[in-house]
């Protein structure tokens, strides 16, 4: 089933998210619900999410000058498994399988859902491309996709049209000096005369090139009680830091127990919401509105933990504090060709200069950071839908080869939840499990 045709006539321009098209860059969030869902009532709660949030019914079309656009005609329904297993891990296997299955752009749509049900709860899975999303926009589809199951007879209404992230949404636009303008209108010109292209084929050869040297991608789960959440989010309110300060802390404490001490673990991202920073607001919308930041974090073992907190977090809010959140605009100005192409360099296919020279400028020439994470923070959803209750949600969860590890953070039914990806020909399975668990424990022993 299609979408309407008023709908389906809009086109929403790539812009800022377009570096993630070519990437297999996808994002994953999990409910973990008590109650049944049948896959009846499931699929009514998406026919009515894809008429609710437009981007998440949609796919790539480009332009002739390679610019490309997300429109929602001639969508197809969504891809929808339903499992009933004992096994425990079963979700978590799902997790990796949907980080490594590529999305047919110029198909769509670009999201996926799965429902893995046990013995004492069920995992509500929702997956979709990082070009039409961010973490928190998992969480409010989760939201809509349970008040439908939970309220069968619901009726949500079509949200509008979201913003884009463009200089004239955000409230601090970035300043693009005319030097720099003009060298990169320079640059346009010069991948433009090359008239590169990149077609179903080749983008579906470059995946597959990924995939075989990514063949092992590993998801680990974990999560505090409610009475242990309550417990860090108030001591963290005493030391003066956020609970994102002391995840930071557990983690870099963890890593510095079972990893090798490598320069690379000093290299940090951190993922930034830039909801709060654009107007029109964005409240919950369903789209991408996110920006990422770099910087150095060193840890010192000879520290307490809440000291090493402390310093994390005058870290990180010095670097939120120095640098634009709105890097990501010059995107606007940028062939988008070139963006698309860096992952065809790395992977082999081309040998371009310019390529070259900005993968390295972007950090995704090699592996670059010891830890990636992204925290969307306590999200304002219930826990409660008619019969069913959420239990924890695990997310976002992404992949990357330049993280050696990438977690997603999570506040869902008053309950903390840590997720971690990694490489498993990097770190082996049983040594990034152990780093997660003793993350967990840096926890629980310092509240």
């Amino acid at each position: 089933m299609t979408l309407s045709s008023d709908s389906s006539e809009i086109r929403y321009p790539i812009t800022v998210q377009r570096a993630m098209l070519m990437l297999p860059m996808y994002v994953v969030m999990t409910a973990r619900v008590h109650g049944q869902i049948s896959t009846e009532v499931l699929r009514n709660a998406l026919e009515q999410v894809r008429h609710r949030h437009f981007l998440l019914g949609t796919r790539v079309e480009f332009n002739n000058d390679q610019t490309a656009y997300l429109t929602g005609a001639n969508v197809p329904e969504f891809p929808v498994e339903v499992f009933q297993t004992k096994d425990q891990t079963k979700w978590q296997r799902l997790v990796e399988q949907y980080l490594a299955t590529p999305f047919s752009l110029e198909t769509g749509p670009l999201a996926r859902f799965a429902l893995v049900e046990g013995e004492t709860s069920s995992h509500l899975i929702v997956s979709a491309h990082h070009v039409i999303c961010d973490g928190i926009s998992l969480g409010y589809l989760l939201r809509d996709i349970l008040t439908v199951c939970g309220s069968p007879l619901t009726t949500l209404e079509p949200l509008p049209v979201p913003p884009r992230v463009t200089q004239e949404t955000a409230i601090t636009p970035l300043r693009i000096f005319w030097l720099r303008r003009w060298i990169i209108a320079k640059v346009w010109q010069a991948w433009d005369k090359k008239n590169i292209r990149f077609d179903t084929a080749m983008r579906d050869a470059m995946l597959e090139r990924f995939f075989a040297a990514n063949d092992e991608i590993d998801f680990h789960a974990g999560e505090l009680s409610v009475p242990e959440t309550d417990r860090l989010v108030a001591r963290c309110h005493d030391e003066g830091v956020t609970v994102n300060s002391a995840v930071w802390a557990a983690v870099l404490s963890a890593q510095h127990r079972f990893l090798p001490r490598k320069r690379i673990q000093s290299t940090a991202g951190l993922a930034r919401s830039l909801r709060p920073l654009l107007q029109p607001k964005v409240e919950d919308c369903f789209g991408f509105f996110a920006a990422s930041m770099t910087f150095k974090l060193p840890y010192e073992p000879d520290l307490p933990f809440w000291h090493m907190a402390r310093k994390a977090h005058t870290r990180i809010y010095q670097r939120l504090r120095k640098e634009n959140p709105f890097q990501q605009l010059i995107l606007e100005i940028v062939h988008p060709g070139l963006v698309d192409s860096l992952y065809f360099q790395k992977l082999g296919f081309i040998d371009e200069n310019l390529s070259r020279r900005m993968l390295k400028v972007a950090h995704w020439h090699k592996e670059f950071y010891g830890c990636a994470i992204t925290n969307v923070g306590r999200l304002n959803i219930p826990h409660t839908y008619g019969a069913l209750t959420v239990e924890a949600a695990h997310g976002p969860v992404v992949y990357s080869d330049v993280n050696e590890k990438t977690i997603g953070v999570a506040t869902v039914a008053g309950r903390l939840t840590l997720s971690m990806t990694t490489d498993g020909h990097r770190i082996p399975r049983a040594t990034a499990s152990r780093v997660l668990t003793e993350a967990l424990q840096q926890l629980r022993s310092n509240i």
